[in-house]
């Protein structure tokens, strides 16, 4: 077997196999551009300190993406390629540090004191950011005494749902011959492309997964309302009245922050950091959030010249999409090996685990 579907959460296996044949260190390539876009050190393991670096320049970038003449949509543009590391949470949003704990201070509070209570939201943009998993992994990371866990309500205005849906436009046969002779590319690798979608609904599609991703792990309350940054605000305001609690509401645009707040709602805006380092101190559950993101945002990218990981394929679901799976074909003998094994106790285990939470019969 030389392909496994594998979800972000199970990525460590990758990771793992990686390591184990002496591949701690490698560069991550996209197909399509013929360019590494990063490249990764990992630690001796998961708790060791891991590194990623390699960020690209912009002319050096865009020169590679215009080459691309029509087809250059199809290739993220600059802002979408540092996008992707703030994405995957390598890179932080300005003042990360003083947001975080302000997110962490509000979701604490204690409505049996007198505080109100926070629900916490997202605008579009903020969920293509995936800035859900951003706050969704900063509370589970926060230690408070005794070792409870900091659990927050979430708000999900319909409206959002509405704007992250709709969007169908796939890849046809003729669109991967042409690309096929423009990037060199074999059509067995980019047939993977096949009826899939196309980079601008695959950046929207990453908003709906966490849409999806932030209903089924947290307590959200839905809220009826029309697409439309005006309706969005205004259905969470109803809410806040309704509820007698705040909203924090995060989004990158300026403007949406003004109108939230000019509704009472506790606007953060979420910005890019004024200067990017060469390189970032990570842990492999960073460098398998980047890796997720890298994929779906480029659609194939090369490990090694044996090994590729797909982020839309050839039938890929929405089940698919909703798990946050990849494709990993690798033609190298050791690795396969590895995943095999391991890949066979991983699924044992997920289907002990599932059996375990049925409720006995009779």
């Amino acid at each position: 077997m030389n392909w496994f579907h594998l979800a972000l959460d199970d990525l460590f296996l990758f990771l793992n196999g990686l390591f184990s044949v002496g591949k701690d260190s490698f560069s991550v390539k996209s197909l399509l551009l013929n360019q590494e876009l990063f490249w990764v050190k990992l630690g001796k393991s998961h708790k060791d300190v891991s590194e990623v670096g390699g960020l690209l320049q912009y002319e050096d970038y865009e020169m590679l993406r215009n080459k691309y003449e029509k087809f250059s949509e199809e290739i993220p543009e600059y802002k979408e390629y540092v996008n992707m590391f703030l994405a995957s949470g390598i890179i932080k949003p300005h003042k990360w540090d003083e947001l975080s704990e302000r997110i962490v201070n509000a979701v604490n509070r204690n409505p049996l004191s007198g505080a109100r209570e926070v629900f916490l939201s997202f605008d579009t943009v903020a969920l293509r950011r995936r800035y859900y998993t951003l706050i969704s992994n900063l509370l589970a990371k926060t230690k408070l005494p005794g070792g409870a866990k900091l659990k927050a309500g979430f708000a999900a205005p319909l409206g959002v749902l509405r704007e992250l849906v709709g969007l169908d436009s796939k890849y046809e046969k003729k669109e991967i011959s042409e690309m096929c002779k423009i990037s060199g590319l074999s059509e067995e690798i980019l047939d993977e492309f096949f009826n899939q979608l196309k980079l601008s609904e695959r950046l929207q599609k990453v908003g709906y997964v966490e849409y999806r991703k932030m209903s089924k792990k947290e307590y959200v309350e839905e809220l009826e309302g029309e697409a439309g940054d005006k309706n969005i605000v205004e259905s969470l305001e109803k809410f806040s009245k309704r509820r007698n609690l705040d909203i924090m509401v995060f989004s990158e645009d300026s403007k949406f922050i003004e109108n939230a707040r000019a509704f009472k709602l506790q606007g953060i805006r979420f910005e890019s950091p004024k200067d990017l380092a060469k390189n970032w101190k990570v842990d492999w559950e960073d460098v398998a959030q980047l890796l997720y993101t890298a994929a779906v945002f480029y659609g194939v990218l090369e490990i090694t010249p044996e090994t590729k990981i797909y982020g839309i394929w050839k039938g890929k679901k929405d089940d698919h999409w909703n798990m946050e799976q990849l494709k990993i074909v690798t033609q190298e003998t050791k690795l396969q090996k590895f995943l095999e094994e391991n890949y066979k106790i991983l699924r044992a285990n997920k289907t002990h685990q599932e059996k375990a939470k049925r409720p006995a019969s009779g």
